[in-house]
């Protein structure tokens, strides 16, 4: 597992071209909407759509462990804040922390 290395964060407009990137790697549209990114060393390594669950990863490496770590953050972030509004709003401000 590789977790010790990988950031999870909200995703900012400053991520749009490592965003278009990965989509296009993947050979998929781009994500929309609000998004949780995994980050190594600085660069996108996956993300996923906070409304569909929707997740886009970096083919070259295997990131398994990233993209469920991914899909457990979207969870903790929609059951802390009650789902749909409210967790758009969590991911809104990224200063905020969940609680893990």
């Amino acid at each position: 597992m590789q977790h010790a290395h990988t950031i999870v964060r909200a995703a900012t407009a400053d991520d749009s071209g490592q965003l278009w990137r990965l989509a296009h790697l993947n050979g998929t549209r781009r994500l929309r909407g609000r998004m949780l990114v995994a980050e190594r060393g600085g660069t996108v390594i996956a993300a996923i759509e906070l409304d569909t669950g929707a997740v886009i990863a970096q083919p070259s490496q295997s990131h398994d462990d990233d993209t469920r770590l991914l899909k457990r953050w979207r969870y903790l972030a929609l059951r802390q804040a009650g789902g749909g509004a409210r967790a758009r709003a969590l991911i809104r401000h990224p200063e905020l922390r969940l609680a893990a």
